[in-house]
């Protein structure tokens, strides 16, 4: 961590309802990509916030270059997709929809996906309801939707709102 752009110094400060210096770092990611690899490595964190923070400017620059985080894929659905904090799952939710992923690791994003449909934060559930329907093969998307309608019926209304607005999106 002797970079001059520290990733961790710039995002320490604050708590979770803030953004530190996410706009800065994204920019040092842009310059030099090896600082995805570090973060990455650090993740997760014990400082909650620093990890929101974190998770937050890597989704962001997955947005715009997902081919950085094909072979993170890996650590995503493992170490750091099993992660228990809510801001670490729901970032690795949208993140995942950024990549393209191997047959393989989308049905085990699939399998983590469902995993977070029974968190406690409505907002991992509705990124992770998002996010399985869109790693599912156009042929099962019926199923899928079958399955989340399923979850909906015990999920909040946000669930279910976010329910329809992809059933109308991908209609």
């Amino acid at each position: 961590m002797g970079h001059k752009t520290d990733p961790f110094s710039a995002l320490k400060a604050g708590d979770l309802r803030t953004v530190g210096k996410a706009a800065a770092v994204l920019g040092w990611i842009e310059r030099e990509p090896a600082l995805i690899d570090e973060i990455i490595a650090a993740l997760p964190t014990p400082d909650e916030a620093l990890n929101l923070r974190l998770m937050d400017v890597l989704e962001k620059h997955a947005a715009r270059h997902p081919e950085f985080y094909r072979p993170h894929v890996g650590v995503f659905l493992g170490r750091i997709g099993q992660a228990p904090q809510k801001e670490i799952r729901w970032h690795v939710a949208r993140l995942l929809r950024h990549v393209r992923l191997s047959t393989r690791q989308a049905a085990k994003a699939r399998m983590l996906m469902k995993s977070y449909l029974a968190d406690q934060s409505r907002i991992v559930q509705a990124e992770a309801a998002e996010t399985y329907y869109r790693l599912t093969a156009p042929d099962d998307r019926p199923r899928a939707m079958g399955e989340l309608a399923t979850h909906a019926k015990t999920a909040s209304p946000a669930f279910r709102a976010r329910l329809r607005k992809i059933a109308s999106r991908h209609a």
